[in-house]
């Protein structure tokens, strides 16, 4: 009997021990959210202090993510005040995971939002074995580049994305945090430009 309890205290331990990470796991999660590296950030108004700050977790082989890629853009232009952070995946899908890879390390060329671009418009035809293409269409150092889509610090940083969307609860892409509210799409429905507008306003009313 006394085993029997012990053995019961020690799994409700290892349950509240587990827990008590999940949830400082989402809290830090939270707290970085919006935190990045300017060359890594999509877009931001001169005023970046007043901005709303949106985050969208994507994975390039995603349809969806493709697809709603120029309508949030859009929206994010109309608005004039949004400070938007593209997240890029980790993902099964070895073409994805590579153009990742790639848009990371054309950001560290001062390329991060026209590498972003590139790889939503041409990702049916992208090689990422041959960089020789990506590096011209957008006049990059191509030695660099490959040196760059291989180094520690890309793969942290998609290592990282990945991390965060996680801790964060997400299961599917694009998934759009604005603000301390979470606006997810599952992909069975691309939102108009004027559904992103609401949500923007939406998420500075919750402020």
């Amino acid at each position: 009997m006394k085993i029997a309890f012990k053995v019961l205290i020690a799994v409700l331990v290892c349950v509240a021990a587990y827990l008590s990470y999940q949830v400082f796991a989402m809290y830090m999660a939270r707290q970085n959210l919006f935190v990045m590296d300017p060359a890594y950030v999509y877009s931001a108004p001169p005023n970046a202090d007043n901005a709303l700050n949106v985050v969208a977790f994507v994975d390039y082989g995603c349809n969806f993510c493709r697809e709603a890629h120029p309508v949030i853009t859009q929206a994010v232009e109309e608005d004039g005040a949004i400070r938007y952070i593209p997240r890029p995946l980790f993902s099964m899908n070895a073409k994805s995971s590579a153009a990742a890879f790639m848009v990371y390390a054309a950001g560290r060329q001062g390329q991060f939002r026209q590498a972003h671009d590139y790889i939503i418009a041409n990702y049916e035809t992208l090689t990422p074995q041959n960089l020789e293409p990506f590096a011209g269409a957008l006049n990059l150092d191509l030695e660099q580049l490959e040196t760059d889509v291989a180094s520690d610090e890309v793969q942290d940083l998609i290592a990282a994305n990945t991390k965060m969307f996680r801790n964060l609860g997400g299961s599917s892409v694009p998934a759009y945090y604005m603000g301390d509210n979470l606006q997810l799409t599952s992909g069975e429905q691309t939102p108009e430009v004027q559904d992103f507008r609401n949500m923007f306003e939406e998420a500075r009313q919750a402020r």
